[in-house]
């Protein structure tokens, strides 16, 4: 599963058919289109109720169509629909300015209006769906990197590689990597301009051959059948790529198709009964029940619920704890509720893949290639091919495994045919090779006995006739008439629905299964309105034949013999859950002895989020009713593991990030409190839901409850498709439970506007005695971890002060240059004025902005999906202009002072670096300041109780600084420009005068431009090496060493008089400008060099440690970059 991006846009809902209500933004997943608009709340998507009379919605159309519709006192013009929306009741519109307009939108696309002049408006709207469907960004391909190849055409006129092309080994290598795709992906889904299909992947050399050019330069081929239109963007677009598949399921419509085929009724009742005894099972037996769940997931089922109950089972949750009990007969009922609807079989030896052709053309007519190292090897057997959905008897076709070596870098997709009398996948319920994922079945007992010839399809007479109709009859001026008509004759393809419907119907009541007559006869209308946007036939028409053969054969009676699927259904058995649950806490998740007060403070705290949690999670249930209402179940599955995000889920995640989203040490200690007490309070309510809000820590208390109170290695659920994990902290690694994968990257993104966070008690940890005590933790001692270095370089902590948790988003569009942070809410406490912060910008650019008061807080702010959003602030120590002065240093917050937050205790811009020192620098002190970290094995924790020595002394750490240009240095004969006044001191401009972290350093000698030099860059506290560390230079005799407490490490600073120069080292193959720590993975750093004529960066290949210097000043010197 692709880890794709969502997006915010406007949605709305039209239930009488006249007027809109609703309005609000959701997420929707990352497109072509919202990546070219500049703001995708442009966007507007309207979801009609399906009972709105028709007359009255073609009248509301047709005037939204020229007229669009208003929200607020803002237009926003008609813009389409495409094929899936309209089987969902959807259109879309579109907010135009001076700058972008539905015109310049479309143009971005490609040529879509000769698609309509060509095919209609069903085809055009299919065709816009390229622009709309999900899909992750990747290279850009200009058009001298592609190749067009003829397609391969069968006897009969079908084509074998409808819709298949071509691509290079390398360039495949370079989109696993860039993408972090599993190495042996060979089979892309992509989408470029107007282009659509499958990529497969083929060594460089016989790319070259079969597509008659020894040309490097091209990187993929492609068919005349995978171009729909011509233009569009040259970037390659990743739809989706196969991957080693899991065991299947099969559906009405397969068991159906093979008990036709002669399967004896018996190999289903087996398999029925042997999945009903793991489903009684699961209640009582831990280990049947997780090897379900796993099931579930490994075959591609994303359901937060399904997560969620086995990681409640890996970490020992006991089977008979009221709300686990609940659960798991929920999924007992959902699962014989699945059986009896969907007769969803589990079939061990089968799977679903991606059909391509061979192009070496080595198979047999009836031959097909399946490699599949992850399970069993290459298939050398008889199997079963079907596509879904399929309705003819003749659409599953058995044919022949067979190995081949010209085939062997064929993984995981099965190859079809190239000399077959026909296209293979043509037969196979009229597939093709742009994406179809086709059932292949090697069960022995499941191949059928008997075989049926294919449907002989032939394009029906009518849509022949619209495939005749010339571009001088169709005009642009009539497409918003041909809108109109499209969308209301197939809105919820509720002619399709009622085919179908009748189809089970006619399978369920005859022996005869899907040979009887009656459903034969229906195949072909079927099959037609499953593609009548595409084909164009004459709705009318197919409506008045279905009608005239329902209404002939219903004159029939039907065989009163009950038949297999109702045999099968008689053997699923009812589960009676109308009994109340009785809710009673386990004792082993009740931690009210380990801190009352803070329990206490939870317990208020969980009295009022309670009824807010409530109200959001019933509204969006409700939604979600709303949606599975407008869902439909016939559609073609063209996209096996993909579906839409339920509300009631993300309202709940949203929750969890929140209150449980992880943290600092000490915020993992609250967070476990929090979580014991709403567990406790929500039972006392009979609100499960509620309790187990902190699942996680649930989970962790648990799991440290069975084991003995000795941390498990790993608890949590496998997803063989994940998606994005929730973030967990470097402090929260030692916890038992690794957590669940969630869908969500980016909590902040999630929160509601209106969701409203209660500032104090959301650290109740932060109000206690500011007094504190240290601790020895030995993090990550007794946890193993996997690529903990990197983690620990790549990982950025987003942490805030008490009250930095956003409130209302604030647009970037209405804010684009704000002069104080807008992204949250952040402490008013100012140690300079009673009047709260005064805000300087001290750093901006077209993405993010930074803010500094002169009390020391600074903020960070960035732009994401059109808001501004927070990222980090953190309490720094003001650095003097020239000379400390005493009487703004004692302005600092005292750690005794109760008002004041407990700044030492915030962490930096990230949490593989140190923390700032509160203290202000000594009289005496270089006028760079010090830096301190608290070391890794003593962390500051706020306890509750007095210490005597608190107040007076804290252990530090000294981390290296690094000094970092604040801006590039000018000419020596360019004149520096102030806007304004400047200070004495400073030539910067007045409204940074005012700043003593800015000020400028001496140049080397003999130069006559001084080095700029403004914040400073600190090294992490995790890498802090001793004295005696052999490979590090010794420490200049300009350095200052700052007075060490007795747990501190000293490091010495780097003076810029000693910055080395560039002609003693021209090209450096190691850090000059830098103190390095010492390498956590080796004796010494094993560097990696990227270089260019100005700078170089240097990264460590063992640890991961990244330093960044480059050239400045005259003459040049190697300068740290920030």
């Amino acid at each position: 599963m692709l880890k794709k991006r969502t997006v915010k846009i406007q949605t709305a809902k039209c239930s009488d058919g006249v007027t809109l209500s609703g309005v609000e933004l959701q997420d929707h997943p990352a497109s072509r289109a919202t990546r070219l608009m500049d703001d995708t709340t442009r966007l507007l998507v309207v979801s009609i109720a399906k009972s709105v009379d028709d007359r009255v919605l073609r009248g509301t159309l047709s005037y939204w169509v020229r007229e669009g519709v208003e929200i607020n006192d803002v237009r926003y013009r008609f813009l389409g629909f495409t094929e899936s929306q309209v089987k969902a009741g959807r259109l879309m519109f579109f907010r135009e300015d001076h700058e972008w307009t539905v015109g310049r939108l479309f143009a971005s696309f490609g040529d879509l209006s000769a698609v309509y002049l060509k095919s209609g408006y069903g085809k055009y709207s299919a065709r816009l769906g390229l622009s709309f469907s999900s899909t992750l960004q990747s290279f850009e391909v200009p058009p001298d990197a592609t190749l067009e190849i003829p397609d391969l055409r069968a006897p009969d006129g079908t084509l074998y590689t409808d819709g298949c092309g071509m691509m290079r080994d390398s360039f495949a290598k370079a989109l696993c990597i860039k993408h972090d795709f599993p190495p042996d992906t060979s089979v892309f889904q992509v989408r470029r301009g107007g282009i659509k299909g499958l990529l497969v992947r083929y060594p460089d050399e016989k790319f070259e051959r079969l597509c008659g050019s020894r040309s490097k330069s091209y990187l993929i081929a492609y068919r005349p059948s995978m171009c729909k239109y011509e233009g569009g963007p040259a970037t390659l677009e990743i739809n989706n790529h196969n991957q080693s598949p899991m065991p299947a399921h099969l559906n009405v419509q397969f068991t159906s198709l093979l008990l036709s085929l002669g399967v004896p009724l018996e190999v289903f009742r087996r398999l029925l009964q042997d999945q009903l005894d793991i489903i009684a099972a699961i209640s009582s037996d831990r280990e049947k029940a997780l090897q379900y769940i796993k099931g579930e997931l490994d075959a591609g089922v994303e359901d937060d619920y399904y997560q969620s109950l086995y990681a409640m089972l890996l970490a020992q949750q006991s089977m008979s704890e009221p709300y686990v009990k609940q659960r798991l007969q929920q999924f007992q009922k959902t699962q014989h509720e699945n059986l009896r609807r969907k007769m969803n079989l589990r079939v061990a030896e089968s799977c679903y893949l991606y059909g391509v052709v061979d192009e070496d053309g080595v198979l047999g007519p009836n031959e097909v290639y399946i490699n599949l190292p992850g399970r069993c090897g290459v298939l050398v057997r008889d199997l079963v091919v079907a596509r879904n959905p399929s309705y003819h008897p003749g659409d599953v076709r058995k044919l022949s495994a067979v190995d081949h070596p010209l085939l062997r870098h064929h993984r995981n997709c099965i190859v079809f045919s190239r000399s077959a009398p026909c296209s293979i996948p043509d037969t196979i319920a009229s597939g093709d090779l742009d994406g179809d994922m086709y059932m292949v079945i090697w069960e022995p007992t499941l191949l059928p006995p008997m075989h049926v010839t294919s449907l002989n399809r032939t394009l029906p007479s009518s849509a022949l006739q619209a495939t005749r109709i010339s571009n001088s009859i169709r005009e642009l001026s009539d497409m918003p008439r041909a809108a109109v008509e499209t969308f209301i004759q197939l809105k919820f393809s509720r002619l399709l629905g009622q085919m179908v419907n009748e189809w089970y119907k006619a399978v369920e009541l005859t022996s005869e299964l899907a040979n009887g007559e009656f459903p034969r006869q229906l195949v072909p209308l079927i099959e037609s309105a499953l593609d009548i946007m595409k084909t164009g036939e004459d709705f009318w028409k197919l409506q008045s034949e279905y009608r005239k053969l329902r209404s002939r054969i219903a004159l029939r009676r039907l065989d009163a013999t009950p038949s297999p699927l109702q045999v099968l259904r008689a053997m699923i058995p009812q589960v009676d859950d109308s009994a109340a649950p009785s809710f009673s806490c386990d004792p082993a998740l009740v931690l009210q002895h380990e801190n009352p007060r803070l329990w206490q403070q939870s317990m208020s705290q969980a009295k009022r989020v309670m009824p807010r949690y409530d109200r959001e999670l019933a509204r969006a249930v409700e939604l979600d009713h709303e949606s599975d209402d407008t869902d439909n179940p016939s559609s073609p599955h063209t996209e096996l593991h993909e579906r839409q995000l339920r509300q009631a889920d993300v309202v709940k995640h949203v929750y969890q990030s929140r209150y449980f989203g992880g943290g600092k040490r000490e915020d993992h200690n609250l967070q476990r409190i929090r979580a014991s007490a709403w567990y406790y309070y929500g039972y006392s309510e009979n609100n499960g839901a509620f309790a187990w809000l902190g699942e996680r820590y649930l989970n962790e208390m648990r799991a440290l409850w069975s084991n003995g109170n000795k941390p498990a290695i790993c608890v949590g659920a496998k997803n063989s498709h994940p998606s994005i994990s929730s973030p967990l902290s470097r402090a929260d690694s030692q916890a038992t439970l690794v957590e669940v994968s969630s869908p969500f990257s980016q909590p902040e993104q999630l929160a509601h506007s209106d969701m409203d966070v209660d500032p104090i008690e959301e650290n109740p940890c932060q109000r206690q005695s500011p007094a504190s005590t240290t601790y020895r933790t030995h993090l990550h001692s007794e946890l193993p971890m996997v690529n903990t270095t990197k983690a620990r370089t790549a990982t950025r902590i987003k942490h805030l002060t008490e009250e930095s948790t956003t409130a209302t988003r604030v647009s970037t569009i209405d804010h684009p240059k704000p002069k104080a942070p807008v992204g949250g809410r952040y402490t008013n406490a100012c140690s300079r004025s009673a009047l709260g912060h005064e805000w300087h910008v001290t750093a901006a650019n077209a993405y993010s902005r930074r803010y500094l008061c002169l009390c020391g807080y600074e903020v960070h702010e960035k732009k994401e999906d059109g808001f501004w959003t927070s990222v980090s602030a953190v309490f720094s120590v003001l650095r003097s202009p020239r000379t400390s002065n005493a009487s703004e240093c004692s302005s600092v917050p005292e750690a005794e002072d109760p008002e004041t937050p407990n700044y030492p205790a915030l962490r930096t811009r990230s949490h593989t670096r140190g923390i700032r020192s509160s203290e202000p620098p000594s009289n005496d002190a270089s006028p760079l300041s010090v830096i301190y970290s608290a070391p890794e094995e003593e962390l500051s924790v706020d306890t509750g109780i007095e210490d005597e020595n608190s107040g007076s002394e804290s252990a530090y750490e000294d981390a290296v600084e690094e000094l970092t240009p604040w801006v590039k240095a000018s000419k020596p004969d360019a004149a520096r420009r102030s806007s304004g006044a400047t200070s004495i001191t400073s030539d910067a401009p007045s409204s940074l005068a005012g700043l003593p972290h800015l000020r400028r350093l001496p140049g080397r000698p003999g130069s006559d431009v001084s080095s700029p030099i403004g914040r400073l860059r600190q090294v992490s506290s995790r890498m802090v090496v001793s004295d005696t560390t052999p490979h590090i230079r010794a420490a200049p005799t300009t350095a200052r060493v700052p007075d060490q407490s007795p747990s501190a490490v000293s490091v010495a600073e780097v003076s810029p008089q000693r910055w080395p120069l560039v002609s003693d080292h021209p090209k450096p193959s190691r850090p000059v400008a830098t103190v390095t720590p010492q390498c956590e993975a080796a004796p010494r750093h094993l560097w990696k060099l990227w270089g260019n004529a100005t700078s170089r960066h240097y990264t460590c290949k063992l640890c991961a440690f990244v330093v960044k210097e480059r050239k400045s000043g005259d003459p040049a010197v190697w300068t740290p970059i920030g």
